[in-house]
């Protein structure tokens, strides 16, 4: 079995350059298994490179544009990385987490080869007509294939884990497909599909490309390890997944945590009047992500093709905070309730020439990154204040 670790966890969830949405399950998974929260820290690619001065013992990086994030760590982010682990911290990639500490010969990719291990989805664009146009990325004069997307069947290969359980389900949105290592450890293989299987290529070539491959490798690395993993079993949704992740990198769950109670902020108080806002604030961001999600609208921002419904997961993993800020609105400090009101504003402004533009949205890709981007630094400043604010409001229900 994983070891436990010191029940006072410092754990880094990375969203900075090349992140997508997919860093909020894991913030949502923190949320639902603590009956304390951890010491969370969501991280840029700035902070990032302190990760182990910072005292963080978990790295957990999801999907996004693998280029994108190595790009913005660059090569102190690297360094970073390798240092953290090397003296004993757990590093957790999903997706794009896991493409970007693979070994690559790819610029700026090379920075990060940190686990041997090929792919079985790395392809020439020669293959037959797809079923969906986010059934590639391009990589080199080369390809990364994403053959299926949604649910897949997962086998534990590893028996000390998934107390005694032999299958699980979790989800795929690209992640790499692991064929050949040179070193570390198969903990989870993929073993099949279920009726909520997407097939972006024929049901044949998926099989063949994606079956009895390595699903989550883990890599000892120094005093440290390394988890690769193609699904993402950090979402939400997946219970049995989550248990499993949570057992791997030695965290012992609990009971949903709920917030004290108590009488809110006096009225007159500055921070409670701007929260005030910033939840009013909110919820025209969230109206209006409502709406957008309703289009089937994407936009090719870097390598990676964003829905309109992204926007909407954003907004709701914000708007259901909120009732816990508003327990502690004096606790908050003015500035950075004001700094949060200016962002939040400029996004506001950036959604309505997106959502104004839908009919053409090939034409607003330059509209969409700079929502996109303001979204994640947004979302991120906001929930840093959240955990470093309610932390202490939390505690065991009854």
């Amino acid at each position: 079995m994983a070891p436990q670790l010191p029940e006072e966890l410092k754990i880094g969830i990375y969203a900075g350059t090349g992140s997508s949405h997919s860093w909020l399950w894991f913030s949502e998974l923190l949320d639902r298994t603590w009956p304390k929260l951890p010491h969370v820290e969501i991280l840029d690619e700035f902070s990032i490179k302190d990760v182990h001065k910072m005292g963080i013992q978990i790295l957990l990086v999801s999907g996004g544009d693998t280029f994108e994030l190595a790009r913005g760590m660059g090569e102190e982010g690297a360094k970073a990385i390798e240092d953290f682990v090397c003296q004993g911290g757990k590093y957790w990639g999903s997706c794009a987490g896991a493409y970007l500490v693979l070994n690559s010969s790819k610029s700026p990719l090379n920075l990060f080869n940190f686990v041997k291990a090929k792919i079985s989805n790395l392809s020439e664009p020669t293959l037959a007509a797809p079923l969906d146009e986010k059934y590639k990325t391009p990589y080199g004069c080369k390809y990364v294939l994403h053959p299926v997307r949604e649910e897949v069947l997962l086998c534990i290969s590893a028996r000390e884990y998934g107390s005694g359980q032999k299958d699980i389900l979790a989800p795929m949105y690209g992640g790499p497909i692991l064929s050949q290592m040179e070193e570390g450890d198969a903990l989870v293989l993929y073993s099949g599909f279920t009726p909520r299987t997407r097939f972006l290529l024929p049901k044949e070539m998926a099989e063949k490309m994606v079956l009895g491959r390595v699903a989550l490798l883990k890599r000892p690395y120094g005093k440290g390890a390394f988890f690769i993993s193609g699904p993402h079993m950090e979402h939400p949704k997946y219970e049995e997944a989550n248990q499993l992740l949570m057992e791997l990198l030695g965290i012992k769950a609990h009971v949903r945590c709920k917030a004290k109670k108590g009488p809110l902020g006096h009225k007159r108080s500055p921070s409670v009047k701007d929260l005030n806002y910033l939840k009013s604030l909110l919820s025209d961001l969230l109206i209006r992500a409502r709406a957008m999600a309703a289009f089937d609208n994407r936009w090719l921002i870097g390598a990676k093709i964003y829905e309109a419904e992204k926007i909407l997961v954003f907004m709701e993993a914000l708007w259901k905070r909120i009732p816990f800020l508003e327990r502690i609105g004096p606790k908050i400090e003015q500035e950075r309730i004001s700094n949060l009101i200016e962002m939040g504003s400029r996004l506001l402004g950036e959604l309505k020439i997106l959502q104004e533009n839908l009919p053409h949205a090939h034409k607003a890709e330059g509209t969409a990154t700079q929502v996109f981007n303001l979204m994640r630094d947004f979302s991120r400043d906001f929930l840093n204040l959240y955990y470093q604010k309610v932390k202490s409001f939390v505690s065991q229900p009854g």
